[in-house]
């Protein structure tokens, strides 16, 4: 079975052109966001950060998953 295939038409390829060249465009203006949030973030460098604890260090912060994990791993040997 032999499929013929067909020529675009001049709209057809100037459309897909347009598409492509939107789809580049876009992808520069994201680029171009991405670089300046982080180009941002290194000339805040921390700023916001000068008076608050480390997390975990206040005592009463939650037991992390794996602290719980160890711990009750730890409890079970020491039972058996």
């Amino acid at each position: 079975m032999l499929t013929k295939t067909r020529k675009m038409t001049m709209e057809e390829e100037l459309s897909g052109l347009d598409r492509a060249f939107q789809k580049m465009a876009d992808r520069a203006d994201a680029k171009e966001m991405i670089e300046g949030e982080f180009q941002r973030l290194r000339t805040e460098g921390g700023k916001g950060l000068s008076g608050k604890k480390p997390q975990g260090t206040d005592g009463d912060a939650p037991e992390t998953a794996g602290a719980k994990m160890k711990r009750l791993v730890q409890e079970w040997k020491d039972l058996v």
